[in-house]
């Protein structure tokens, strides 16, 4: 859903995170952009949550928050700016439908070859309908 995605990058250039600026991207960056960077992957899944007489009652969309930065640039604000900005978020997209975004996850992944730390967050998005 193109107005999740949009609410979600939205939301993320809203935190005004010096480092980051505008510099956040669908599913990857271009090759020359600088560090530190995010990018983010929109509907990784796609769950119903239904009520208690198995009517829909919303949809949970898994997305991917990714922050690129290099091993010897690491800079622990970032990281905590961005999960203290997207858990419990409100998120209002271009249908007027309400978002809340959830944490479910972060992991920190090493790439010794290339020099880069690679922040991962899983968000768990809800959204009413």
């Amino acid at each position: 859903m193109s107005s999740i995605a949009s609410a979600l990058r939205t939301k993320i250039l809203s935190l005004a995170i010096a480092e980051i600026e505008s510099k956040v991207f669908k599913d990857f960056a271009p090759p020359t952009t600088a560090y530190p960077y995010v990018t983010y992957a929109d509907r990784l899944n796609d769950r119903v949550a239904l009520t208690g007489d198995k009517k829909i009652l919303a949809r949970n969309y898994m997305v991917q928050v990714d922050l690129w930065e290099k091993r010897t640039e690491e800079n622990d604000s970032i990281i905590s700016s961005l999960i203290t900005g997207l858990d419990t978020a409100s998120l209002t997209g271009s249908d007027n439908k309400v978002f809340r975004c959830r944490l479910i996850d972060t992991q920190r992944i090493v790439q010794f070859d290339d020099g880069i730390i690679h922040h991962a967050l899983t968000l768990n998005i809800y959204r009413k309908v």
